[in-house]
């Protein structure tokens, strides 16, 4: 409700309907994972209404590049999105653009703190020689994800 995105159990759904697309050899998708940054920093320092603020900021962000894809908020502050068609077809271009409004957020000092949203996001798109589940995308994007979030807070794997 606070996010206004589909909830876990919808993500589920989908990943079944994948799934058979990946069966019938009629799957073309990409899944994008997004982790935010600092959320517990934001409710611990400004308390969970700016903590609520920040999530609902962020998921708005996502939701507007990805406005032709379902997102789903999967846990506290993560989300994914999973891309097919349209979106799909120009996976490259919104995925940088989620990329540097993200950047530009988190660089805006003129923003409030639950303003300057921050996350690491990973893409990967479905293989037929490699995946065999959709299960197995997520995976390819989740891993991206934890390596730039790895970046962004420089450390090396």
């Amino acid at each position: 409700a606070l996010t206004h995105v589909k909830n876990k159990a919808a993500y589920d759904r989908t990943v079944e309907r994948l799934n058979q697309s990946i069966k019938g050899a009629a799957a073309d998708f990409a899944i994008v994972m997004i982790d935010l940054n600092h959320l517990k920093q934001i409710n611990d320092t400004y308390g969970h209404e700016h903590g609520n603020d920040y999530l609902t900021g962020a998921c708005h962000v996502i939701c507007e590049i990805y406005d032709h894809s379902p997102v789903f908020r999967i846990g506290g502050d993560e989300f994914v999105v999973v891309l097919e068609n349209r979106d799909f077809e120009h996976r490259d271009e919104l995925y940088q653009q989620l990329v540097r409004t993200f950047c530009a957020a988190v660089d805006d000092e003129s923003r409030q703190p639950w303003q300057r949203f921050s996350a690491a996001a990973g893409m990967a798109s479905y293989n037929r020689k490699t995946d065999a589940l959709a299960e197995s995308v997520f995976k390819h994007a989740d891993a991206i994800m934890y390596e730039n979030k790895l970046k962004m807070h420089g450390t090396r794997q």
